[in-house]
């Protein structure tokens, strides 16, 4: 969600860009965006866009292609697409995204890590400083930074087909 308000989603399978938008009392809209086929970002087999954050400035957004591990950095203003360098940093199976400040937070799901990077100012590179790990962390999808820590969202995706442990989890894990 940015500053705007506007909200922005992925479709893992079909690719295109949504965007969530409106104004009180006069409704809301769910739009498509911004067609992906063409460009830089190629869907593929399995998860492709999963996680998307908007920069605090609301000029980029910042997307994550699971199967890939690729991250694509696009202005909202022109839609142009970007390929962010990171360097050697494995992010497959990146999943959700969290940016606070410039450390982006890529939860990496069945590897059961959050990969912190500092992202550039123009959000066109970026280096790991840590990888987290936590023996609560299960299969995790997303997370939020909420009071100095990292709120991680245990998805149970490992087990679907067969029964749930109930209750679903979130893990409170230190900030990188």
């Amino acid at each position: 969600v940015g500053r705007t308000g506007d909200a922005y989603v992925t479709d893992s399978f079909y690719p295109v860009i949504y965007r969530i938008s409106g104004t009180p009392g006069e409704g809301v809209f769910f739009e498509p965006w911004l067609n992906l086929e063409g460009t830089a970002i190629e869907y593929g087999d399995g998860f492709n866009l999963n996680g998307i954050v908007v920069s605090g400035d609301g000029s980029y957004l910042v997307v994550v292609q699971s199967n890939t591990g690729m991250l694509y950095r696009i202005t909202v203003a022109t839609q142009e697409i970007t390929p962010v360098d990171v360097g050697d940093a494995d992010l497959t199976a990146g999943d959700g995204l969290v940016l606070d400040g410039s450390t982006l937070y890529v939860v990496r799901n069945q590897f059961e890590e959050i990969v912190a990077l500092r992202m550039t100012n123009t959000f066109t590179q970026a280096s790991v400083t840590e990888t987290v790990t936590d023996p609560s962390v299960a299969y995790p999808t997303t997370a939020a930074v909420a009071a100095g820590r990292l709120l991680v969202v245990n998805s149970q995706f490992d087990q679907r087909g067969g029964e749930p442990s109930v209750p679903f989890t979130v893990s409170s894990v230190d900030l990188p």
